[in-house]
């Protein structure tokens, strides 16, 4: 009897295990890790960020010669880092960003261009929680140099050519 009950509570935890890594697994039908759906926009207007990436108080945002906003927001969260590196490339993409390169694994690489802007996204997998950068830079002309300070909204930075 004693031997009885131990096999029964044995396959209950076994099975509750196995549910549980299903449940929490979130794939679809193809079997890939479904991205977030639920987003919101924090610094850049175009670039949705998915609910669970909380914004770190400190980022660097200033403006192109243009007068579009550039600069690096940092997030974190407790997102799995397959599901968000979907999820970004989705979103993107969805806004008119264009991917031009990356680069997976444990530190992950994105980069998309748009019009006159790039943004890069270093996505990076820790121990509790992911992190992830967005930079957000001006497509310069070839041959100049842009040197980006703080500045007051509204005020643009200066451009000035190499070979000057």
């Amino acid at each position: 009897m004693h031997r009885i009950s131990l096999q029964i509570i044995f396959l209950a935890v076994a099975a509750g295990v196995m549910l549980g890594g299903c449940l929490a697994k979130n794939s679809d039908s193809n079997g890939s890790v479904a991205p977030a759906q639920e987003y919101y926009y924090d610094e850049f207007p175009d670039i949705a960020i998915p609910q669970g990436m909380e914004a770190a108080k400190e980022r660097y945002i200033t403006f192109s010669q243009s007068g579009q906003k550039i600069g690096i927001s940092e997030f974190s969260g407790r997102i799995e880092l397959f599901s968000l590196v979907e999820a970004m490339q989705q979103y993107l993409i969805r806004d008119g960003w264009q991917l031009r390169s990356s680069f997976r694994s444990k530190r992950t690489i994105l980069i998309f261009d748009k019009q006159d802007r790039m943004c890069s996204l270093l996505l990076d997998d820790g121990f509790a929680v992911t992190r992830m950068t967005v930079y957000v830079t001006a497509k310069l002309q070839d041959g100049i140099i842009q040197y980006s300070v703080p500045v007051k909204p509204g005020a643009l930075p200066s451009t000035k050519p190499l070979s000057q």
